[in-house]
């Protein structure tokens, strides 16, 4: 839907309303001349142009309300195709794998793109202004206050229902905003809270990539499966692969794709993956490593890991090799192909290793 407003005339000091011309708009824009604040007040109801509209301003006693004579910002379509439009706000500037944060976009379909290319990252709906044209992120479907300004809050509930044109590539997101890299989703629940080496039981995680990675850590423990409401925000771990009910609520019920028995690690800086695995009672196991000759390829290694690359480095084959040096421009550094590299020895003091460690031996 798009419109225009035009101001008709503002009513005397110390009233609440302003009456104005409305052309199918949504929002005006008004500030107060006492505080040089930007305010913005709603329509009530949809107008035809040769009608007098009222906006409720809501201003306090003895605040002069003024109105610029002419605003031509267009009103957008509410939300991108796929994206539902839920009234409401979630305060603060939202991110999601370090995007949003009230980022300024060419236009709101940009912030829409944002928050599919982090679905991977947990992303389940996006704010946008289209006049400010700023840009948030949120790990939440459903708002959690009134409306905020004129920004309007777009929830995909559930990516599985997300409209896309290309069959395969939302088959890919449905699978990726459910559950972490290194996970699959399956349709279904395993009653009760779940816990596997103490942790989970529905404790309460900031992102369901928290859940994710409680079962990494006890994968030694058995863990094969967590279960999570993006929604909730509540974490269950299982020593079963598959459900065995129906689905709860809106509980992702996500299976490891890992070997059981086997785990990405990030070590620390200058420490070797055979003392990595080591402090878990695994052992390192380079016959993985080798594989990681591409960016893609040891990007989504160190996504299993729990770490996401902030850029790539130049292939290596040096010891401790595949690395991460945490950089903006040079971090993870991929294996040179047909190399072979060893897990006893890190050459650079800076750089963290990726380990792939199995439990064979212990």
């Amino acid at each position: 839907m798009r419109g225009t407003w035009v101001l008709w005339r503002h009513t005397p000091k110390n009233t609440y309303n302003i009456q104005y011309r409305c052309n199918a708009c949504r929002f005006m824009q008004c500030w107060t001349s006492t505080y040089f604040l930007h305010r913005w007040w709603q329509c009530l109801g949809q107008f035809r142009s040769d009608q007098d509209g009222w906006c409720k301003a809501g201003t306090a006693v003895g605040i002069t309300v003024t109105c610029g004579a002419k605003i031509d910002a267009e009103i957008d379509a509410a939300c991108a195709s796929g994206y539902k439009q839920k009234i409401g706000d979630t305060p603060g500037w939202g991110r999601v794998g370090g995007a949003g944060g009230g980022v300024s976009v060419e236009s709101c379909e940009g912030c829409a793109k944002l928050c599919d290319d982090k679905m991977s990252d947990g992303c389940r709906s996006y704010e946008c202004s289209p006049t400010e044209r700023r840009c948030n992120l949120n790990h939440a479907e459903n708002p959690t206050r009134g409306s905020y300004k004129d920004y309007n809050f777009c929830s995909a509930p559930a990516t599985k229902e997300k409209v896309a044109t290309n069959t395969g590539k939302n088959e890919a997101r449905k699978e990726e905003a459910a559950c972490a890299s290194g996970y699959k989703q399956k349709i279904g629940d395993s009653p009760g809270w779940g816990r596997v080496g103490g942790a989970g039981g529905g404790v309460s995680v900031e992102s369901c990539e928290g859940c994710a990675k409680l079962c990494d850590d006890k994968m030694s423990d058995g863990c094969r499966s967590y279960e999570c409401s993006p929604t909730e925000r509540r974490c269950n771990l299982n020593h079963a692969e598959n459900p065995t009910s129906g689905s709860y609520k809106d509980y992702n019920f996500c299976s490891r794709t890992t070997p059981a028995g086997f785990k990405w690690v990030k070590g620390d800086n200058g420490s070797t993956c055979d003392q990595t695995c080591a402090n878990i009672q695994m052992i390192a196991d380079a016959s993985e490593l080798n594989k990681l000759t591409t960016n893609e390829l040891v990007g989504e290694a160190f996504k299993k890991a729990g770490y996401t690359c902030r850029s790539f480095h130049g292939k290596r084959s040096y010891p401790g090799t595949p690395f991460s040096k945490a950089t903006p421009n040079d971090d993870c550094a991929p294996v040179i192909p047909g190399s072979s590299v060893v897990t006893n020895r890190n050459s650079h003091g800076h750089h963290s290793p990726l380990c792939y460690c199995s439990q064979g031996g212990f």
